[in-house]
């Protein structure tokens, strides 16, 4: 079983708004949704914490598979940090 999200490349390139979704995806390649990490610690700003954040970006982005920028989003009790990592590709595409 192949499963999959509809989306417009499900839908006529004819229709007006598919090609406006085209030229939008051409201007601004990648995936809508980007992938998120999220990382629990006891204070996610420490050295240690941040280095280890780092270090998933300079990954990510030397795999091929994701691209800049990376957002970070804290907590307010700086114990939980979600990571939104931008992918390659649209989303609907083998990348």
């Amino acid at each position: 079983m192949h499963t999959t999200m509809p989306g417009p490349s499900d839908m006529p390139r004819r229709l007006p708004v598919i090609k406006t979704y085209h030229r939008i995806q051409q201007a601004f390649p990648g995936a809508q949704t980007p992938a998120q990490v999220v990382v629990k610690a006891a204070n996610v700003e420490s050295p240690r914490v941040r280095g280890a954040i780092s270090r998933l970006e300079r990954l990510a982005l030397a795999s091929g598979q994701a691209k800049e920028p990376f957002e970070t989003l804290v907590n307010a009790a700086h114990t939980v940090v979600r990571i939104q990592v931008p992918l390659v590709g649209t989303g609907q595409d083998t990348a």
